[in-house]
């Protein structure tokens, strides 16, 4: 009878008692010589290995298990001591920096088990901050799931994505990639500023001297691709055009498109990215009127637009109505319910009663239906003052009005934001939006809206969602 000092009476379940033999390189008869300068010894057992892996399996089985040394130059001693650790216990320590070449050995061997984790903590770990030095650990080993998952990232939170030091580090042809893709979520002078960011580290690794010129010949490719017909005229005036990078010919044809003289772009991509179209006054006249969307009657005309409008009365005295733009257009895209919406920051010189908002919808409102939800905010304290949710609604109107259950109270000069989410089809957008609205009741008296901008990638003071507003003032 075995004595119960032998280790396997302390190792009762069968992973216990092969973590024991590979610890101990208890039974083994074959050995890796591993490292890139091949100086370290990790000895395993065969029929372990094999049992775990298909191509161990070809090298000791089908072999006749003659080979008994085995060099593995392309990756260190640790990741292989942990790919083999997976392999004779199942078990997998993950850390960011062992993932992807432990992925790298988990289809190189034939270990479907260890690929499977190795992505799920992958996919787990990625956040905006490090979804560049992901990106080309992904590219690296050619795994295409993490270079998507990677992409999703760069296309929800583009702005943040850009602005981390891991962006500085990409290659060029990394670079491309992503300007070329639709779906990034950004306006287009954060990308254009942030890529002249990353010519100054290129030139850096190519060792010459971050000057106008070099920074024009590292950016040659990428600048091709920057959507410069889309920005506005002020943005490509103060941020493009003052930066040299673009040559003389190519910011005069611009400037040209800007002001409607001429239709050419100069081949530079014109169509707006993912986030929602900003707006260009940018675009020649001609297509700028013909998305233009017939105004309402009683809207105010533009020649009395200058200082911001005044509300129009409804009727009952306290009751008025807050019209945020000047014009309207279509097309404003929805594309992650649970992710994206649209929020628009303000406060009144008041205390009013705020009854409910208007939202748009499709240009032809008997094909649309749209699923969304509004909230108010108190900005300061978070605090949720009111909510409205509908589910499927469809739209019977180009703007339609949601009225919340009870009127919410707003104090006078405290901020609060209206938060909408929307899925749906492309709906109409406002345009020429006024910062400030002045309403005079018929009493007398004069109430100010003042809007400010939460998030300039979406709905903002110049554009966007939640055209009206619906308030009543509190007795004096």
């Amino acid at each position: 009878m075995a004595e119960k000092t032998d280790w396997r009476f302390k190792k009762q379940s069968l992973t216990e008692r092969l973590r024991h033999i590979f610890e101990s390189k208890m039974y083994s008869n074959v050995n890796f010589i591993v490292g890139k300068d091949l100086n370290t010894k990790l000895a395993a057992n065969k029929l372990i290995l094999a049992a775990g892996s298909e191509l161990f399996h070809r090298m000791f089985v089908d072999n006749m298990g003659i080979l008994t040394v085995i060099e593995v130059p392309d990756v260190e001693a640790p990741v292989f001591e942990a790919f083999i650790r997976f392999l004779y216990t199942d078990e997998a320590v993950l850390k960011q920096e062992i993932a992807f070449p432990l992925l790298y050995l988990s289809k190189k061997y034939g270990v479907p088990g260890l690929t499977n984790r190795c992505l799920g903590f992958l996919k787990n770990s990625l956040n905006p901050s490090n979804v560049f030095t992901l990106l080309l650990q992904a590219v690296k080993v050619g795994c295409d799931e993490v270079q998507e998952d990677c992409f999703k990232i760069i296309d929800d939170y583009t702005l943040e994505s850009i602005s981390s030091e891991d962006f500085l580090k990409v290659d060029d042809k990394t670079l491309l990639k992503i300007l070329c893709r639709d779906s990034l979520k950004i306006r287009e002078i954060d990308l254009f500023q942030a890529i002249v960011k990353w010519s100054r580290s290129e030139c850096t690794r190519r060792n010459i001297f971050s000057t106008v010129e070099n920074q024009r010949l590292v950016l040659k490719e990428p600048l091709s691709l920057i959507r410069f017909p889309t920005m506005t005229l002020e943005e490509f005036s103060s941020k493009v055009a003052a930066s040299e990078l673009l040559a003389e010919k190519e910011v005069i044809s611009l400037f040209l498109y800007f002001n409607g003289v001429n239709n050419s772009s100069n081949n530079f991509v014109c169509k707006h990215r993912a986030f929602g179209p900003r707006l260009a006054p940018t675009a020649p006249k001609s297509v700028a009127s013909s998305m233009d969307v017939e105004k309402e009657p009683g809207e105010i005309p533009d020649s009395e637009l200058e200082d911001g409008p005044s509300g129009k009365i409804t009727g009952q005295q306290e009751d008025f109505v807050v019209e945020r733009f000047r014009k309207v257009k279509n097309k404003w895209v929805y594309l992650d319910y649970d992710r994206d919406y649209d929020e628009i920051g303000f406060h009144v010189d008041h205390d009013v009663k705020l009854n409910a908002v208007s939202l748009y919808g499709a240009k032809n409102p008997h094909f649309a239906e749209y699923r969304s939800s509004i909230e108010v905010v108190d900005r300061n304290t978070k605090e949720l003052l009111g909510k409205v949710k509908y589910l499927n609604l469809t739209s019977s109107d180009e703007k339609y009005k949601v009225s919340f259950e009870q009127p919410i109270s707003l104090t006078a000069f405290k901020k609060y934001s209206i938060r909408v989410k929307i899925e749906g089809p492309p709906s109409l957008y406002g345009c020429q939006g006024h910062k400030k609205v002045k309403t005079e009741l018929p009493s007398g008296r004069v109430v100010s809206v003042t809007f400010s901008t939460i998030d300039e990638r979406r709905t903002n003071v110049e554009m966007g969602q939640v055209p009206a507003l619906y308030l009543t003032l509190h007795e004096s």
